[in-house]
């Protein structure tokens, strides 16, 4: 009998769901069908590495175990006992006063839900439309929208007061985002908080309902401000230990959606992010609207979501030169798997990394018309590493001409180490220090790239920190095969030409 690795995180048990991961039986292998059981019996058969397992009841003990067969041989994990968390008290928020369908802020009245919300609480928003202003969280509570629940952003800056945290790697003002935790308002850089330190934990944010930013009412008004003041998002959440967002949609952020900074050991399961298009295909006027960033993050899971987004559709993060390399925290320990993106930039680390991103998985992900796959960006000046990044079984279709400018996006598969620079110098080596950044060990696994307009492959490395250790291995390339690597080594390949297997 071989064994399965089998695990939950902490934060993504609740009083009625369990998200179960575990580990591919044999690196590169997909397809296998996996069945899951719950206390002795068949609960689901899956062909994915996660499964939900819902309809539970609240405070239970549940046996789980996961079980494979690979080319003739068992594979089982462990059985694991996991328990559900007790149900908590609930608290509507039209209880405290919450008015539904009416263009009034309400964030008054959530606001006093939020804080009447005992630990192990659950603050409720009932099916209607809920307009509000910005709303701080706090710990050890869960807010749920139930199916048919908005909750929508006014629109009017003057109900998101801004206050100082890290956007694009630096302390800055910045408006309020509609969900956020609890902060002092007003926060200069040189007194800004123990980033290592974790202010908040075990806040949830769960269900059917919609999350509504407010992208295209709030983006101008608060784009007067710009150069003071920055945009605030739809969800921005730090100093988190404990951050579970399940279900839930989040659409039209006046910046990026989902920002979360300085938090440990956070699951984002089965939510759906719109922010180029909304569910009608409409587009958004906004821009710059990421959707998921990792800011200075460890022990992070994004599983079975779909990202709909006009930038980066994952950014792994870490602050930025003086105030990133004086903290030094990375992001780490991230797993995404299962995902489907649509448009946007694919998935990236950078460009603001001057504290490290490393141990990254990324795996069994479908990409359509994002403008690249992956893009390990940095550039002089950042610092930190790029390192120990896995891209595997990773499909990408983009038939669209490329329309913006190639300094953001050089290759489909891409690590530029000059990044967003117009013009640059490959050649001449400069002296290296702690503000040299550093790109390794990336390997690349059963990718196909179906694209159109760009090279497939762009490696450039600083002339004195050369990109090295990077392996890309059964890689398939349908449109243009074009290679750029320049200053880069222990380079290897297996490419397969995907025109010609079709032409055969």
């Amino acid at each position: 009998m071989k064994t399965i690795r089998l695990y939950t995180p902490g934060e993504a048990v609740t009083k009625d769901s369990i998200l179960i991961l575990w580990d591919k039986v044999r690196e590169g292998s997909s397809f296998l069908s996996y069945e899951v059981y719950v206390n002795g019996l068949l609960y689901s058969t899956v062909t994915c590495t996660d499964e939900t397992i819902t309809g539970l009841e609240a405070d239970r003990e549940y046996k789980v175990q996961v079980r494979t067969l690979c080319e003739g041989e068992e594979y089982f994990s462990e059985e694991l006992s996991l328990r559900t968390r007790p149900a908590g008290k609930r608290y509507g928020i039209e209880e405290f006063g919450a008015v539904r369908g009416e263009r009034v802020n309400n964030a008054e009245a959530i606001q006093r839900a939020i804080d009447a919300c005992q630990p192990g609480g659950t603050v409720v928003v009932p099916a209607g439309e809920y307009y509000t202003g910005a709303l701080f969280l706090h710990s050890d509570m869960t807010l749920e929208l139930e199916e048919g629940a908005r909750l929508i952003a006014t629109g009017k800056k003057e109900d998101f007061a801004p206050f100082y945290y890290p956007y694009e790697g630096r302390w800055e003002k910045c408006f309020a985002s509609l969900l956020n935790v609890k902060t002092v308002p007003e926060h200069e850089e040189e007194n800004s908080p123990q980033c290592e330190q974790n202010l908040y934990r075990n806040i949830a944010i769960i269900g059917r309902g919609v999350i509504d930013g407010g992208g295209e009412e709030l983006f101008r008004p608060e784009m007067e401000d710009y150069g003071t003041i920055s945009r605030g998002r739809t969800l921005c959440i730090r100093n988190t230990e404990g951050l579970y967002l399940y279900g839930v949609t989040i659409r039209n952020s006046p910046a990026w959606c989902l920002h979360t900074i300085y938090c440990r050991n956070m699951t984002v399961n089965r939510i759906t992010l719109y922010n180029k298009f909304d569910e009608t295909g409409r587009p958004y006027t906004h821009f710059n609207g990421d959707g998921i960033d990792l800011d200075s993050c460890e022990n992070v899971t994004i599983c079975h979501s779909l990202i709909e987004s006009q930038d980066d559709s994952i950014a792994l993060k870490s602050g930025r030169e003086p105030l990133g390399l004086k903290l030094g925290i990375p992001t780490e320990n991230v797993r995404i798997t299962n995902c489907e993106l649509s448009y946007g930039f694919g998935i990236v680390a950078g460009s603001e990394m001057s504290g490290s991103v490393r141990k990254v998985l990324v795996q069994d992900i479908r990409a359509n018309e994002t403008l690249c796959a992956a893009n390990l960006k940095s550039r002089k000046g950042r610092g930190g590493e790029i390192a120990d990044i896995i891209y595997e079984n990773v499909k990408v279709r983009i038939q669209k001409p490329f329309d913006l400018e190639a300094k953001w996006f050089r290759g489909v598969l891409c690590m530029d180490q000059f990044y967003g620079e117009d013009t640059f110098d490959a050649d001449t080596p400069r002296p290296v220090d702690e503000e040299t950044s550093a790109i390794h060990d990336v390997h690349f696994r059963n990718v196909e790239l179906d694209a159109v307009g760009r090279p497939g492959i762009y490696i450039c490395g600083l002339p004195e920190m050369h990109i090295r250790n990077v392996d890309m291995r059964n890689i398939r390339i349908h449109g243009n095969l074009d290679r750029v690597i320049r200053n880069a080594d222990a380079v290897s390949f297996d490419l397969q030409d995907g025109n010609r297997a079709e032409e055969e």
